[in-house]
């Protein structure tokens, strides 16, 4: 099962819900039609990001706090339509720090996944139901999809689904450093993954404290 791909999908769907929330957070207050527009944005940009269908039920937005919360986050992949989609969440949180708006930098100070459930599919040939990001027109070969440091990351009451084999999981990590990108040309990810310290729990196993250092292509 590759963890780290995984990993990058969760990521990819926060990406496409900060960087709009935090530029449009002060009048998502105020308007229910802004909000709307602002959810219908969010939900073209993560797909676009994923290169799947991505659905997002609600949101709130803190603006005091920069806090975002976003509600039955779900990420359909190149599963069947007759299949459970490639992730979904009950709840995902984000705790923000604003670097610079015009160049879409950001840090999360915190990520909390509530529930969090992935379904995994691998064919004979090798093929997975992780879909392949969209790439605009006139961009480069290789396509910065996650690009964050963040303080800490919590996922509780986890999910996994490996071709239907179910094992549960739940992590607690601390000073996470992603660094994913896709490269169009060659139909492939490349990148870092990395955190300071971290406690994981997978299916009926003692809890594992750890860090984490890795590059992948």
């Amino acid at each position: 099962m590759n963890w780290k791909r995984i990993v990058g999908w969760i990521a990819v769907a926060i990406v496409g819900l900060i960087v709009v929330v935090a530029v449009g957070g002060y009048f998502i207050l105020r308007s229910h039609s802004f909000h709307r527009y602002v959810l219908a944005k969010i939900v073209e940009k993560a797909s676009a990001s994923t290169g799947g269908k991505v659905e997002i039920g609600n949101y709130d937005f803190h603006w005091s706090t920069l806090t975002a919360d976003a509600y039955n986050l779900i990420v359909h992949g190149t599963e069947p339509a007759n299949q459970r989609p490639l992730f979904q969440a009950d709840k995902l949180t984000l705790r923000l720090k604003i670097l610079s708006v015009l160049h879409e930098k950001i840090n999360l100070r915190e990520i909390l996944i509530e529930h969090p459930v992935a379904h995994l599919l691998i064919d004979a040939q090798g093929r997975t139901n992780i879909p392949q990001p969209t790439a605009p027109k006139q961009e480069s070969s290789s396509i910065n999809v996650f690009d964050l440091a963040v303080g800490h990351a919590l996922l509780n009451n986890g999910e996994i689904y490996y071709n239907d084999r179910k094992s549960s999981l739940d992590a607690d990590i601390y000073d996470l450093h992603t660094d994913i990108a896709f490269e169009s040309l060659a139909s492939r990810y490349r990148g870092s993954l990395s955190y300071g310290s971290g406690k994981l729990k997978y299916g009926d196993l003692a809890p594992l404290p750890h860090t984490l250092q890795t590059q992948f292509i």
